[in-house]
């Protein structure tokens, strides 16, 4: 079992960006600085998303802010979400870009373990190992990690230590995703199980 509080947050977050890195683009690192659209159309629901940590500029203001310190005005915000004509130029934008699009990822990476280590030290909720504490961080990377809610239920109800099979099982059968698309849940899950067994030379 690992000790919350003394947690090593420079390995934490590192391991974490390495984690999102290969679950958000497939450890691909020029897919960082491209807009993607996962929905494919214009649903309401996710805008263009962008970076390591794929910020869905619908629904993420960090990634608004990233923008506009990348130098993007209003009338190519407002392109981006419309998702109206071509973005060529747009992308040209972004890719120039890497070194802010890089910092803010970081950052982000950063406050995310420490939303989720705050959650869990509070609730005093115990981890096997770092590996179950990435996947977590994921998660919220993910869907995000709010007090009281899916996920945070779902570990409270537990009176034992959380392993990363547990987490596993939990994106598998509680939540929508897990429902749809099991397929991604489990690419998920292997990326981190190997980040960790190539960490310990296995």
């Amino acid at each position: 079992m690992i000790d919350l509080a003394l947690m090593d947050m420079s390995e934490l977050v590192g391991k974490s960006l390495q984690a999102i890195t290969a679950n958000e683009i497939g450890g691909d690192p020029g897919l960082a600085y491209k807009f993607s659209d996962p929905d494919g159309e214009r649903t309401g629901k996710s805008g263009y998303s962008f970076s390591t940590v794929q910020f869905d500029i619908e629904n993420n203001w960090t990634g608004i802010m990233c923008l506009k310190a990348c130098g993007f005005r209003p009338k190519d915000l407002d392109r981006l979400f419309e998702q109206r004509g071509p973005i060529d130029d747009l992308n040209a934008k972004l890719k120039a870009s890497k070194t802010i699009v890089d910092a803010y990822s970081a950052q982000h990476t950063g406050e995310s373990c420490e939303h989720v280590l705050g959650l869990l030290r509070g609730s005093g909720i115990r981890l096997e190992n770092m590996e179950a504490l990435v996947h977590i961080v994921d998660y919220h990377n993910q869907f995000y990690f709010s007090p009281h809610g899916l996920i945070h239920r779902w570990l409270l109800d537990y009176r034992t230590v959380i392993t990363p099979q547990m987490v596993l099982s939990f994106k598998l059968e509680k939540t929508a995703w897990g429902q749809k698309r099991p397929d991604d849940i489990q690419r998920r899950y292997a990326n981190i199980a190997k980040l960790f067994r190539t960490s310990k030379g296995v």
